[in-house]
């Protein structure tokens, strides 16, 4: 089963979710909708019937011990819908958000050649790998944004992944300062898509990501992170993970576009300010405890990691309680 997981505070007749039901008919795919406080009230008998929508009521109702755990008004619901998806045997599941749009099967792939950087290097900014030497990711460090670019190597095969990071066109996943700087629309080449190796890594975000279900349990978005930096840290916590049981992240094109909802730059960069002064810090730590800890088990490692970065101040210390109890139901559905 295919599945497309997306918060949204928007109305059911609005232009992105009308656009998410086309993209979840073209894919063949269950759509899982987790709303908020600040949605409004949606008529669900109206839906199509693979449009599966969650209000707060829903999600108390559903899973009550974690949708009360988790703020209102916060990205972190979106924990709900990464339940609902191994709950229901779902085997791979877009992470996008209700701004961002597709004509294709985003699901189906036909890929036969993609690149590799043949040479060491622990950040990579993928941008500049697909015609954009002037941007970046957001959760990359500043000071590797403008780095050399370094030559691949073509590889004519299909390539072997689990996290497949869409680069997307319109307005992509920038930090508030490279949107300052380079407020236009963007598009990037429609180049081979690039597989980065063990000990090479690119922050990974939820603007159209796929994740096949072996990574489902480190869905996980930190409740207490800032709102521009839990699924940046969440990528980052994850990719330690990755690593040890050689899972691959492939970074290309799968034909999305953001038309982006309004955004308060200056309070994007307010939130951003903790992942320029702390992501280094969340990698040493996640990379630390799945390389010494993996064998002792997932859940255990990954209570361990945010108790280290509770006591580091990077996380609040109710942290690990929301944590726990995302485990406990995670345990409890699967």
């Amino acid at each position: 089963m295919r599945a497309i997981a997306v918060t949204t505070i928007a109305d059911q007749d609005s232009i992105g979710v009308s656009r998410l039901i086309r993209l979840s008919e073209i894919c063949s795919a269950e759509l899982v909708l987790i709303g908020d406080k600040k949605s409004p009230r949606w008529e669900e008998d109206k839906l199509p019937g693979n449009v599966h929508y969650f209000s707060i009521e829903d999600q108390n109702s559903r899973w009550p011990k974690l949708s009360k755990l988790i703020p209102l008004n916060h990205y972190g619901r979106k924990n709900l819908a990464y339940l609902w998806a191994i709950e229901n045997g779902v085997e791979i599941l877009l992470d996008t958000d209700d701004d961002n749009f597709s004509e294709l099967d985003v699901f189906s792939h036909d890929i036969k050649l993609f690149r590799t950087i043949p040479v060491s290097k622990e950040w990579i900014n993928v941008y500049a790998y697909f015609g954009q030497t002037k941007l970046w990711p957001r959760g990359l460090p500043l000071e590797e944004a403008m780095s050399p670019i370094l030559e691949t190597v073509d590889k004519l095969e299909e390539p072997q992944w689990h996290c497949f990071q869409a680069v997307v066109d319109g307005d992509p996943d920038l930090d508030a300062i490279g949107r300052m700087l380079y407020p236009e629309s963007h598009t990037f080449r429609d180049q081979p898509p690039l597989l980065l190796e063990k000990g090479q890594f690119c922050p990974t975000n939820s603007q159209a990501t796929l994740w096949k279900k072996e990574l489902f349990p480190c869905l996980y978005l930190p409740v207490t992170a800032p709102f521009r930096m839990t699924d940046i840290w969440r990528g980052i916590v994850m990719n330690g993970f990755l690593h040890s049981r050689e899972y691959k992240t492939l970074f290309g094109k799968l034909g999305v576009n953001q038309s982006r909802n309004a955004h308060n730059l200056l309070s994007d960069f307010k939130d951003e300010v903790a992942g320029h002064l702390s992501s280094r810090l969340v990698k040493q730590i996640a990379d630390k405890f799945w390389l010494e800890g993996n064998s002792l088990g997932f859940s255990f490692v990954l209570k361990q990691i945010y108790q280290d970065l509770s006591q580091k101040q990077i996380v609040d210390t109710n942290e690990a309680e929301v944590l726990r109890v995302f485990l406990e139901e995670m345990e409890r559905v699967a």
